[in-house]
């Protein structure tokens, strides 16, 4: 079996060597995912110097410490220098060698890939190659040599039909030697086919599962979440009429004690930000008075409920009324008596989500102050230009999420998990697919002697009815079928074969010497 071997299992072999190559060092200008970057500058002394060729591979994420390619929107070029932080979406660069930092900041779009492989000086090498009829010309030369290596093996096989076409040959006769009609040679050629497809299956699929057990499925990455906690104050109250105008009191009106005591508060709540799910929390109201002094007292006014969603409400009633008469009691015991103070309501909002794909927690407590005597209260407003009656609070974090994570491929993408079961499928198959045919080869040859023969050789045998009656002069006896291929071979010659009812005759010719091997049959 070497020489199937040889013609048809390391030509798959080269076949995917060659996919393999293409695949990892594609230039991005042809939709790989590779560049090559020739340093021109000396802003990553020590390690890169003036002159070297740096190839630079695109990658799903980028982390603090990579040594990234990006295009620089001051120099209108392409620059490689380092990742040294990360804030806001964006990436903060610098130079080995340099004491500041780039002004331009890119995002992972604007990068161009990451350092893979360095070679000293060799971008001087490469310089001509830049321009694109060089590219063009680079690339044509590194086909025409692959192509030249695959087409080499079949050169050498027509120049030797050409050979045996030329000569004075029989014609050739399929002599059948399984059931279901299947000649030698037509056999043969069959295996050399089968063990191709084998080889091209088998070992694309190891490369495969190779790539895609060595990357993890799933890889952290950096990410912007952004949340806005918004919230909505009212107050409602039944006032007698003449005090309001024919709506009667409406949120951001003053309250006059002495026309009613009884406040409905309403609170409204709404998260936007990234797109969420699993919104839940809860939400409680509290009241707080303060005096001048900094003597303060709480009351709760609705206790913490949960809820589900990203809105929710809660209302309560307020009495300022009661609230003062509490505060009076106490300063009575303590001699110390206030005319005013502030009562602030505080909405307190616990909320947790899944924002894109990552965990994110949040509270909201905004604050709602009025001025409050014993004769009115109102709101008082300070936070400056915001609406102290629809507060907002806007979170941003930069955090890491685990992302399923791919192998960059020329012109798309392959997620590492279906690579992985990609690849044990491939493997499997194939590894079915040759003990399915090795066994049934196996038995087949063990019957049959002349069958092992064609499958070792078939390619050059040539199944003939009769043998000339005068092949040569001298004959020499060889003691087995390889040699007598090696022969064939070393005189670009055809095996002949021919079933006699005592065996089988294989003959080769060559410089007026014949060759012969004698293959008994076994009899049933």
């Amino acid at each position: 079996m070497s020489r199937i071997l040889r013609f048809s299992f390391l030509p798959a072999a080269l076949l995917v060597f060659t996919l393999i190559l293409w695949v990892m060092f594609l230039p991005i200008q042809f939709g790989g995912v590779s560049a090559y970057v020739i340093v021109n500058g000396n802003s990553m002394l020590p390690l890169y110097q003036k002159g070297d060729l740096v190839i630079t591979r695109r990658e799903t994420t980028y982390r603090v410490g990579d040594i990234v390619t990006y295009h620089n929107k001051e120099l209108n070029a392409p620059v490689i220098h380092r990742i040294v932080a990360q804030k806001n979406g964006t990436f903060v660069m610098k130079g080995d060698h340099n004491s500041w930092q780039d002004l331009t900041q890119p995002t992972a779009g604007d990068i161009i890939g990451k350092a893979w492989f360095h070679f000293h000086a060799m971008g001087k090498l490469l310089s001509p190659v830049q321009s694109p009829l060089g590219v063009t010309l680079f690339s044509a030369i590194a086909i025409f040599i692959l192509l030249s290596m695959f087409i080499s093996q079949e050169k050498g096989s027509r120049v030797r039909r050409n050979k045996l076409i030329s000569g004075n040959r029989p014609v050739p006769v399929s002599i059948k030697f399984m059931k279901g009609g299947v000649s030698m040679r037509k056999l043969g050629s069959q295996i050399e086919s089968i063990l191709f497809i084998f080889g091209v299956l088998f070992i694309g699929s190891l490369v495969l599962a190779i790539l895609a057990f060595s990357n993890p499925e799933t890889v952290s990455t950096p990410a912007d979440i952004q949340l806005v906690n918004v919230g909505f104050f009212s107050y409602t109250a039944a006032t007698p009429s003449g005090v309001y105008d024919s709506n009667g009191l409406k949120t951001g009106d003053p309250i006059f004690l002495k026309t009613t005591c009884n406040i409905n508060i309403h609170f409204g709540y709404v998260l936007n930000g990234n797109p969420l799910s699993d919104v839940k929390g809860t939400i409680a109201l509290t009241a707080e008075s303060r005096a001048a002094n900094g003597w303060t007292r709480s009351f709760l006014l609705k206790p913490s409920t949960d809820f589900t969603g990203n809105a929710t409400d809660i209302q309560a009633d307020v009495n300022p009324c009661q609230i003062l008469n509490t505060l009076h009691t106490a300063e009575d015991q303590i001699q110390i008596h206030n005319d005013s103070y502030q009562l602030t309501l505080i909405p307190e909002v616990k909320v947790s989500a899944t924002a894109g794909l990552l965990p994110m927690q949040s509270t909201f407590s905004p604050r709602l102050v009025f001025y409050l005597d014993n004769n009115q209260m109102y709101v008082v407003n300070q936070n400056g230009g915001q609406d102290p009656l629809s507060p907002f609070k806007v979170e941003s974090k930069v955090a890491t999420a685990d992302v399923p994570n791919k192998i960059q491929l020329p012109g798309f993408s392959l997620n590492v998990h279906i690579a992985r079961v990609l690849s044990l499928i491939g493997l499997i198959a194939s590894l079915g697919l040759g003990l399915f045919v090795g066994w049934n080869i196996y038995r087949a040859t063990k019957q049959d002697p002349a069958l092992a023969a064609s499958l070792r050789y078939g390619s050059l045998l040539v199944n003939v009815t009769q043998m000339p009656s005068k092949l040569a002069e001298r004959e020499i006896l060889v003691e087995s079928i390889d040699d007598l291929a090696m022969l064939a071979e070393r005189n670009a010659t055809a095996i002949l074969h021919l079933v006699r009812e005592d065996g089988d005759e294989f003959i080769v010719e060559g410089n007026n010497v014949v060759y012969r091997f004698h293959l008994p049959r076994e009899r049933p």
